[in-house]
C-alpha cells in the first residue's frame, strides 16, 4: 500500500476473485492510566463469507466492566465510516484522523470516546510468507470521553492506537509472524474465554507487521506530534 487516501477510511469491497479468507478489519485500543480504564474494540467484515465478528471490552478501576464477543454476526450493510455492529458504533469525524466510538453492553455499562490521531496514518505490510491484510494503515493518538458503570459516568483520557486493514488472510501459509500483544495494557487481566483470550476462526485474527518503505498519505491538516506510551494490537 503506497498511498493512503481519505476514502480509505471507509469500507472496501472484496475483488471479484477474492476467496473466503478476504476480510476487512478495524481496531481501536486505548488506556487511561489515571483511571485504570481501557477499551479494546475489534471488528472484522468477512465479505465473501457474508458474516462479521466483534471482540469488545472495557475496563474501569482495573476491572472489566463490559465485554462482548460474537464471531458469526450478519454482515452489516453500513459503511465503515458510520457502522453499527453488535455493541459498537463507529463514526468517522475526520477521515483517517478522528472517530467517535461507542460501546454499549447488555449489562447497561458503556463507553463513549473520541479518538484523535497525533499524525497522519502510516502503512503496514504483512509479508511474512503469506498475503495477510495487504492494505493496512495504523495511527497513534489519544482518546477522551467517558465510561459509564451502573449509571455513574467517569471521564477518561488516555493514549490510543487505531488500525484498519483489508485483504486476504491466509494464516496457514505464514513462515513467521511477530507476536501480537493484547489491546489495552495493564488495566485488567480478562478471564479465559474473554474477547482478548478467545481463539478466532480463520480470517478473523488480528496481526502485526512492519512499515512499508515510502508509504505516504494524501495531504491533511498538520498537527503537532506527541510522544507517549501506546497500546498495541493489530488487525
Amino acid at each position: 500500500m503506497e498511498i493512503i487516501r481519505p476514502e480509505d477510511d471507509g469500507s472496501h469491497a472484496a475483488p471479484p476473485d477474492a476467496d473466503e479468507y478476504w476480510q476487512e478489519s478495524w481496531y481501536l485500543g486505548w488506556y487511561d492510566p489515571a483511571r485504570r480504564a481501557a477499551g479494546f474494540h475489534h471488528l472484522g467484515l468477512q465479505r465473501v463469507r457474508r458474516r462479521a465478528d466483534v471482540w469488545s471490552w472495557i475496563a474501569l478501576d482495573g476491572a472489566v466492566v463490559g465485554k462482548y464477543q460474537n464471531l458469526r454476526l450478519p454482515l452489516p450493510a453500513d459503511d465503515l465510516s458510520d457502522l453499527t455492529l453488535g455493541p459498537l458504533h463507529v463514526l468517522t469525524k475526520t477521515p483517517l484522523r478522528s472517530c467517535a466510538v461507542t460501546a454499549a453492553y447488555d449489562n447497561g455499562n458503556r463507553s463513549d470516546v473520541v479518538y484523535e490521531a497525533f499524525t497522519d496514518p502510516f502503512a503496514f505490510s504483512l509479508d511474512a510468507g503469506a498475503d495477510i491484510g495487504k492494505d493496512h494503515y495504523e495511527s497513534m493518538g489519544r482518546v477522551t470521553g467517558s465510561v459509564t458503570v451502573a449509571g455513574s459516568e467517569t471521564e477518561v483520557s488516555g493514549w490510543a492506537y487505531q488500525d484498519h486493514s483489508w485483504g486476504p488472510r491466509h494464516w496457514g501459509m505464514l513462515l513467521t509472524h511477530p507476536a501480537a500483544s493484547s489491546g489495552a495494557s495493564p488495566a485488567s487481566t480478562p478471564a479465559p474465554g474473554s474477547p482478548t483470550t478467545a481463539t478466532p476462526p480463520p480470517g478473523a485474527t488480528p496481526g502485526c507487521g512492519r512499515p512499508t518503505a515510502g508509504a505516504t498519505t494524501s495531504p491533511a491538516p498538520a498537527r503537532s506530534p506527541a510522544s507517549a506510551p501506546t497500546t498495541k494490537a493489530c488487525s
